[in-house]
Formats: structure tokens, C-alpha cells, sequence
């Protein structure tokens, strides 16, 4: 789940003085300054071991948000404004891939456990007693753990009666449900394409903001700029992120130059009707089960690991992508944006769809700030087409069954799976050799649903007030 910290505040300050430039038209005459304005040479606090790290971190965060991929940097010299000239000039969007920002990533330890002063060197000594790898001695009245011949058992932490042993994680590994990011021989992150389900959990893990996702922000701005029918499909989690009436956000979103704004949740009624006419098919016929297939970190994760659960997938189409075909059959040269709080829309977007751009929920906050568009205050679009509560629904846990129960009138056992962790993947593998006690299962790679994405900018327990009394 996302939780506010530094490194997601100082994220949005970039973006914030990126969109900014933007907007002014100075963008490649200025943005080699913003590193020096978010570390001046006066700054009091510094986090790192200096100002000239923190600058190069900006530095690669910034060429991220220009859809570079930070590792293909040949030329340490090479200024910001020359990315950002190649950016607004490029024809091809950029991949999916996450970034890892190497200069920020290097203050983890490898996984272990750790004995702390709350150990009281006890008679009863149970951590040496129970090691199965004799790894713990006593010094000095204090239990030692020697970490060339320990193997992580945890054992020691399990017995201890003081709680006197912790586990010290390394927070993105931890967090990633199919093991896709380790560390190299020099202590930076890697990510595994093949294994990478882009659920985006490692990118909200890391305490030094070290993944950092490719933008499509200059590619959509350019096409506004050009005057294509550049199109906004907003998420229905969107709902709970902005503090306002729905339909201010999306004329908030209209008036930043989008040629139309549309609700997801609109697709997502039709997901809705085609699944549940795909569920009443197959139960009809006697299968087990079917899963869902709206959320494409899900969709990944039975591609890459557990292909006995690819059958029993549904086939169809997420909401995003019939909102796409919705929007491109009433304009066939649009340009269409999802915009979200997901990562994995961006490799959904890439490999399973015609959607041309996504944005996050942070980076259209960026340029309503910019912009100085103040929401409470803005028109209201009028005769926008109005989808139904279950559509808005898909944005939280539990709103996809809900939705698929409210639309047919067969029973339905529904499972719901809160969230992509180890616990619930070994759930998912026992469903994938065909043991599941019910007939319907929903899968969300966030716990809470969308309103908990990773690319979310409110609180969650604000957002799903938010969007339950909008519901």
C-alpha cells in the first residue's frame, strides 16, 4: 500500500518544476538548473553524503520523466537540455521498462537478522541453542550472529523471549511478490524483465526513490502542443484523489488542451456485462472457475509464473482498452491517455492494447499545478455520457465480483485477492492446479484496489471515503 514519505514529496516537486517549464516554454533553456534549485549549495539538510549526489540523483530522476532510460547514459556530460530537445523531438514512445537510479540506490544491506541492545544475554540462550547452523555465539553477555554461515532461518528472532533480534529487509526485494529485483556484485538493484510483472511494489518500497518509472508526459504535451485529438481516459479511482466533484477533475483535466476527457469506469461497465456473459458460458459448460483480467499486473503474473492459471483467466478486455476502442471509434485519429494510479497500465498500454500514452494520477496533478488550475473552482463540463456506479466500483477491492453479481443471475462463490504478495501467490498456484473452493475470482496486484496504486496522491483511507460516498 502507498504511504507518504520524502522521497514520493521530492518525486512531485520535480514534476511539479518540470511541468512548470514546460508550460513557460523554457524547458530546455532551464531545467539544467532544477538539480541545483532542489539541492542549492546552501541547503541545511542533506540526506545523502553531499549535494553533488543528490543533484546527480535529480539529474536521472529528470531524464527518467523525459522517457530516457537512465542506463543507455553514455556521456556524463551530456546536459538535460539536449534529452529533453531529443525528447520533444522523438517519434517512438518510450517502453515500459522501470528505471533504477543507481546513484540513489546504495545505502541497503543485504537481507538479515540482527541482534540489538535489548538483548540481555540470558541464561536460557534459546537463539544459539535453536540455530540449525551453529551461526550465534555469546560475546561479551551478548548474542552474535555471524552472517558468513548465516542463512536468514529467522529461527533465532522466532525463540528469542526479549524480541531482542529484528530482520533487516532490503525494502524492494521484500516487496516484490516474484522475486524480479536483486541486487548486482556492486550493490545496485536489477530488475529481471522476464520476471517483472510491473506491479510497481518496489517503486513505493524503496526509501531513496531508486525506481523510477519512464514518462510519456513530454510525448503527450507535444501532441497537445500540435493540436492532435489527444484524448483523457481517467481511471475510476481517480474519484478519491483530488479532493473534489468528479466532474471538476475532468474539466480541470479538459482545460490542460486534452481534446476530450472520458471515464474509464464507462469501459468497465462493458468489461462487466462481456465477463459475466463469459462466466455464465463457462460454468454453464462445467469449468471450475474464472478469474479476473482487468488488472494487467495479474494478467503478467500468470504469463511469466504461473501458466497453470492462464486457463482459467478471463479473456476479456480490461476496461482501458474498451474505453480505447469506444474513443477511437467515435475518433479514429485520437490520440488516446490513460491516466491512472498503475503502473503496469504502461505495459499493458504497450503489449495488449492500442492506448498510445499513459499518465499517472502524480503526473496530471503536476500540470494542474502548473497550470494554476484551481478545481473547486472550475466549470463543470456538460452532457458527458454517464457510466454506472459498478463501473466506479472497479477502482476498490472487491468492485469487479461485485459488479460481475450485480449483472447476471447465477450464484456466484466469489474469491476476492486483496493484493500480489507471497501469501496470496501461493494461494494463486493451488487455484492454478485447479483447487479453488469457488466459482469466481478477483484478482487486484494493490491491496485496496486501484485507490491504493502506486501512483495514488491521497490518503487511502481518504480516497475510498471518498469514492464510497460518491459510489
Amino acid at each position: 500500500m502507498t504511504y507518504t514519505n520524502g522521497a514520493m514529496l521530492i518525486k512531485r516537486e520535480i514534476f511539479n518544476r518540470f511541468a512548470k517549464l514546460y508550460y513557460d516554454d523554457t524547458l530546455e533553456t532551464e531545467i539544467d538548473k532544477i538539480p541545483l534549485i532542489i539541492s542549492p549549495k546552501n541547503k541545511k539538510k542533506v540526506v545523502r553524503c553531499c549535494i553533488y549526489k543528490e543533484r546527480e540523483i535529480v539529474k536521472h530522476r529528470l531524464i527518467s520523466i523525459l522517457g530516457h532510460t537512465i542506463s543507455d547514459e553514455m556521456d556524463e556530460l551530456k546536459r538535460l537540455s539536449e534529452y529533453a530537445s531529443e525528447a520533444k523531438n522523438r517519434t517512438n514512445t518510450p517502453d515500459c521498462r522501470l528505471n533504477i537510479i543507481e546513484e540513489a540506490c546504495s545505502s541497503c544491506q543485504k537481507t538479515s537478522y540482527v541482534v540489538t541492545n535489548h538483548c540481555r544475554g540470558c541464561m536460557a540462550q534459546p537463539c544459539m541453542l535453536n540455530c540449525p547452523k551453529d551461526s550465534i555465539s555469546f560475546k561479551n553477555g551478548k548474542a552474535s550472529i555471524d552472517t558468513n554461515t548465516c542463512v536468514n532461518c529467522g529461527l533465532c528472532k522466532k525463540v528469542c523471549p526479549f524480541h531482542a533480534i529484528i530482520y533487516t529487509p532490503v525494502p524492494c526485494e521484500e516487496s516484490c511478490p516474484v522475486d524480479a529485483i536483486s541486487k548486482d556484485e556492486y550493490g545496485i538493484a536489477k530488475i529481471d524483465e522476464d520476471k517483472c510483472i510491473h506491479c510497481g511494489k518496489c517503486m513505493t518500497a524503496c526509501p531513496y526513490g531508486a525506481v523510477t518509472e519512464k514518462s510519456h508526459l513530454v510525448d503527450v504535451l507535444e501532441g497537445i502542443k500540435r493540436g492532435e485529438k489527444v484524448v483523457a481516459m481517467i481511471a475510476p479511482a481517480i474519484i478519491g484523489q483530488f479532493n473534489t466533484d468528479l466532474n471538476k477533475i475532468m474539466s480541470g483535466i479538459k482545460s490542460l488542451g486534452f481534446y476530450d476527457v472520458v471515464e474509464v469506469a464507462i469501459g468497465a461497465d462493458l468489461t462487466a456485462k462481456h465477463e459475466s456473459e463469459e462466466f455464465t458460458e463457462l460454468m454453464e459448460k462445467g469449468d471450475k472457475f474464472m478469474t479476473t483480467s482487468c488488472c494487467p499486473a495479474y494478467v503478467e503474473l500468470t504469463d511469466k509464473h504461473l501458466d497453470g492459471l492462464k486457463q482459467y483467466v478471463s479473456s476479456t478486455p480490461s476496461p482501458m482498452v474498451f474505453t480505447d476502442n469506444l474513443v477511437k471509434s467515435k475518433h479514429t485519429d485520437a490520440k488516446t491517455v490513460f491516466i491512472g494510479p498503475c503502473v503496469a497500465k504502461r505495459s499493458e498500454a504497450q503489449n495488449r492494447s492500442n492506448v498510445n500514452y499513459v499518465l499517472s494520477f502524480e503526473e496530471i496533478g503536476a500540470l494542474l499545478i502548473a497550470k494554476n488550475i484551481e478545481l473547486s473552482n472550475i466549470d463543470i463540463l456538460e452532457n458527458q455520457e454517464e457510466p454506472s456506479a459498478n463501473g466506479r466500483g472497479f477502482a476498490q477491492s472487491g468492485g469487479v465480483a461485485s459488479a460481475i453479481k450485480n449483472t447476471i443471475n447465477i450464484e456466484v462463490n466469489e474469491i476476492i485477492i486483496n493484493g500480489l504478495n507471497k501469501q496470496n501467490l501461493r494461494i494463486l498456484k493451488q487455484m492454478g492446479r485447479g483447487k479453488c473452493s469457488g466459482n469466481f475470482v478477483e484478482v487486484m496486484a494493490c491491496e485496496e484496489g486501484c485507490i491504493a496504486g502506486p501512483n495514488t496522491i491521497s490518503d487511502i483511507r481518504i480516497a475510498k471515503r471518498q469514492l464510497n460516498k460518491y459510489l
